[in-house]
């Protein structure tokens, strides 16, 4: 039987969640409340947005859909995010996650939404209409010499605005305000630090493990130096595809480059999507130079398309808005 969640079965959400993943894994253990905590973490309660299957009061297979809204120019683009696709183990083929997926179509619908985006890239998803989303891109960079001009200072709030100021001038989307730009900072991206240079603030980062996740700077020629303050190890760089200057930056310095596909996206009302994505990336339709490994015209073309030849997969290029930030 489907069913939507309560607010008070939080904790049987989460554990039918972890116990799911954890099947497919034989040595971490699994935490769910730790990978997405903006969405299951202390203070949080998203039970209602999920659907679930239950067999005899027990939890077989949950889905997850987030709705939430992006707003431009006083309109307003309702939008999905699916996430926790999980089956018990023992109850997988059975066709419980395709029962739980045709709800969520259902309550887009129902809802107008416009478009939904799935972490994922498993066959089964293009079966229910998702198509292969953005491409971003990842730069490695091999050790290099320790910095001696700049320093990283663990985030306090009390640092907010001046980092926000940088989150503004190097960010395309603009789509954050302060409360959501230090949440997601603290959260699914990592833990954030300042950096200073001569004891004055010259940007921030968010890095997990070797992954810098998030970084603005008000000087990307100084980027070397930068990465020079992991000088023991191979570090990489998140960027998404709009970015162009911090994207230039990292060829300067020899990154060695990698795409990047995180999302699966379906649309469902075409002509909304294609206004939203025209309004949002209007200014960033510019001519641009990508040295190879790259095909670059084949990119370029993909990337700038022609607005009335161009198809969903093309605008999917588009499309790298951080999602975890709109909640």
């Amino acid at each position: 039987m489907i069913v939507k969640g309560k607010k008070e079965e939080k904790d049987l959400i989460i554990q039918a969640i972890d116990n799911a993943f954890q099947d497919d894994r034989k040595e971490e253990i699994f935490s769910i409340a730790k990978e997405q905590p903006q969405a299951y973490g202390e203070g949080v309660n998203t039970s209602e947005s999920h659907f679930l299957y239950e067999e005899n009061g027990e939890i077989l297979a949950v889905v997850g859909n987030l709705l939430g809204e992006i707003k431009i120019n006083g309109k307003k683009y309702p939008f999905g995010r699916v996430g926790s696709v999980s089956t018990k183990k023992g109850h997988r083929g059975k066709g419980l996650m395709t029962a739980l997926l045709n709800e969520v179509e259902k309550e887009d619908w129902q809802k107008g939404t416009i478009f939904s985006v799935l972490t994922g890239k498993r066959e089964r998803y293009g079966r229910k209409g998702y198509e292969n989303g953005p491409v971003s891109f990842i730069f490695e960079f091999s050790p290099t010499s320790p910095s001696d001009y700049f320093h990283l200072l663990p985030f306090e709030e009390k640092y907010l605005p001046e980092a926000f100021s940088f989150y503004q001038k190097n960010d395309p989307y603009q789509i954050r305000t302060k409360e959501t730009f230090l949440r997601t900072l603290g959260t699914e991206k990592g833990k954030p630090y300042l950096i200073l240079r001569e004891g004055k603030i010259a940007g921030y980062l968010s890095m997990k493990e070797d992954m810098i996740l998030e970084l603005a700077m008000e000087d990307l020629s100084h980027l070397k130096d930068v990465l020079g303050l992991f000088p023991s190890k191979k570090v990489s760089l998140y960027c998404n595809s709009l970015n162009f200057p911090l994207i230039q930056a990292c060829y300067r310095e020899g990154g060695k480059v990698f795409l990047y596909q995180r999302e699966m996206i379906r649309v469902y009302r075409p002509k909304e999507f294609l206004e939203m994505l025209d309004i949002l990336n209007h200014a960033k339709r510019r001519p641009v130079s990508l040295p190879e490994p790259f095909d670059s015209r084949t990119f370029v073309s993909s990337l700038f398309p022609d607005l009335k030849e161009a198809t969903l997969s093309d605008f999917a290029y588009f499309f790298d808005l951080p999602f975890c930030d709109l909640f």
